[in-house]
């Protein structure tokens, strides 16, 4: 695309309850094209996060950090004492940009205490900078800050569609929100906003030297996946591990998608040497003979659903 003008900013939420009216707010917006690239609405603890301070840092206990300490923890830091943070571009001239700008500030305005602000508002190293260059294809590692969270940071993503549409957003973020719980992780929801459709991004960051970790990943992993897909909700993302598992909830009429995805594979790569088993689509000579990963240890927790 030809280089154009650029105007990042965010706007901040008071309150945890606010994502339904948002994400309404939001809907028009994006269909109207308003909302330029893929806006965010992140979780406050993002902002935490995203510092490259270690979660030892600001809390020693077990278990999740406690909403009330986040809430301590975000009023020491540039965005204040909020819930959620939505960022977002326009594009174009300067006299579109200020006009898409004044319909958004005054859309979300509708939100009680909501906050815009600028990159200009904000201090050099916070992190609407990395937004900046991101938004405008500049290359960016800032993001990957929050892997400081744990020793040995690593991580996976839960990542399904919903429609842009406030009670979806709350089915899928409550339960995930209490399976985090349930298996001992901080949530770091984000929501990735595209028209009728988002992301919504669950990072889950864990010590991969640490063994009962990674067990309890796994579980929390294999649980959201099920869950969500009996809500009806599925991922268009996800680990190798995952493949599997995400491939066959979409199991409409008997496994028709992934019986016609097979079928193409064998007519296409009838000798199976291109990537075999990516999404969950496995060649001939390798199906049904035990390479898929479908299911957690019973002892775990979870029993697969397929």
């Amino acid at each position: 695309m030809p280089k154009t003008g650029h105007q990042s900013y965010l706007i901040t939420f008071p309150n945890d309850d606010d994502f339904e009216q948002i994400i309404e707010i939001v809907r028009p917006l994006a269909l109207q094209r308003i909302l330029g690239n893929i806006p965010q609405l992140r979780n406050v603890i993002q902002e935490i996060a995203v510092t490259a301070k270690p979660r030892s840092h600001w809390f020693t206990g077990k278990g999740p950090m406690p909403r009330e300490r986040i809430r301590e923890i975000a009023k020491t830091l540039p965005c204040g004492d909020c819930a959620w943070v939505f960022y977002g571009t326009v594009y174009g001239p300067e006299e579109t940009r200020n006009q898409q700008l004044e319909i958004i500030k005054s859309s979300f305005a509708k939100v009680a205490g909501s906050k815009f602000r600028l990159p200009k508002d904000m201090l050099p190293d916070h992190y609407i900078h990395s937004r900046v260059k991101i938004c405008s294809g500049t290359p960016e590692l800032r993001e990957l800050d929050w892997l400081n969270w744990m020793p040995n940071g690593a991580h996976t993503f839960f990542a399904p569609i919903t429609p842009t549409k406030g009670r979806d957003a709350r089915i899928v973020h409550e339960l995930v929100t209490r399976l985090h719980h349930k298996w001992g992780f901080d949530s770091f929801p984000t929501w990735c906003v595209a028209g009728r459709e988002m992301h919504y991004i669950a990072n889950i960051i864990y010590n991969c030297a640490d063994s009962d970790a990674k067990r309890r990943v796994n579980g929390l992993m294999h649980e959201m996946i099920l869950t969500a897909a009996k809500e009806g909700y599925g991922e268009y993302r996800t680990h190798l591990l995952y493949q599997d598992v995400v491939a066959r909830t979409y199991g409409f009429n008997g496994q028709a998608l992934l019986r016609f995805n097979e079928t193409l594979k064998d007519a296409i790569d009838p000798n199976g040497i291109l990537a075999p088993g990516r999404a969950g689509i496995w060649p001939k000579r390798f199906r049904r003979r035990g390479f898929e990963i479908l299911e957690v240890n019973k002892e775990e927790g979870v029993k697969s659903l397929l």
